[in-house]
């Protein structure tokens, strides 16, 4: 890209941050004047789990479970509210292999909605970060411990035994297997983003991936410590 090209794309990118900052005073005026009242969009309210709770044989305890560790987990980047009052981070920690009927699947496993909405958001993170030249930046390893990190991993719903038939991705006394983690960690980022938004997604890798930098530092001073005794 030549000195003209990069100096347009400079300009581009601060026009739109410009509008972006226009239109976000416009809202915070108009919320803070009261004139217009912001209702949770219908998707987020609609608890999806209900009709089929029958079918589907959850663990006992596993909603409430559930929406406790992520309320703790997501505290300060997803209000409580929109947690409790929907299903949809639930949902995320469905996957698709634990459902049998394929109505009840497309309804209430990692829905299309999430997979589609996380997906995008990870990939549209990426492509920033690899801007700004962190190309190691939500690779799969690190998108795989995300469920780890929020506390949720023995909270996702699999069918072990189609794993264990397929062999290839899943590996004896593994406790679940890669391709999960990964589904339940895209499913979940997307719904930070439809919850809150991509801000809101990104805020919560960033300190999933300070987490990670601070035990890894610790892993490596314990390590030497041990070392020098």
């Amino acid at each position: 890209m030549g000195a003209r090209e990069l100096t347009t794309a400079f300009r581009n990118r601060q026009h739109y941050i410009r509008i972006l900052k226009e239109k976000a005073r416009e809202i915070a005026g108009v919320q803070s004047s009261g004139s217009v009242h912001f209702e949770q969009s219908k998707l987020l309210k609609t608890f999806r789990l209900h009709p089929f709770e029958s079918s589907l044989h959850v663990p006992e305890n596993w909603k409430q479970t559930s929406k406790q560790r992520l309320l703790e987990s997501l505290k300060g980047i997803v209000p409580a509210e929109k947690i409790t009052n929907c299903d949809l981070f639930l949902c995320a920690l469905i996957h698709p292999s634990y459902v049998r009927s394929r109505s009840v699947r497309a309804a209430v496993a990692m829905p299309t909605e999430l997979t589609y909405t996380g997906s995008s958001t990870l990939r549209l993170l990426r492509e920033v970060a690899a801007v700004h030249g962190l190309d190691d930046y939500l690779q799969r390893d690190e998108i795989a411990s995300v469920t780890h990190k929020l506390q949720v991993s023995d909270l996702i719903l699999f069918d072990k035994a189609y794993f264990v038939e397929c062999g290839a991705h899943y590996e004896t006394g593994v406790a679940i297997p890669e391709e999960v983690r990964l589904a339940a960690a895209t499913a979940l980022c997307g719904a930070v983003t439809l919850s809150e938004d991509v801000h809101a997604a990104a805020l919560l890798l960033d300190q999933l991936r300070d987490l990670r930098n601070v035990q890894t530092v610790s892993g490596a001073v314990g390590e030497d410590q041990t070392s020098s005794t």
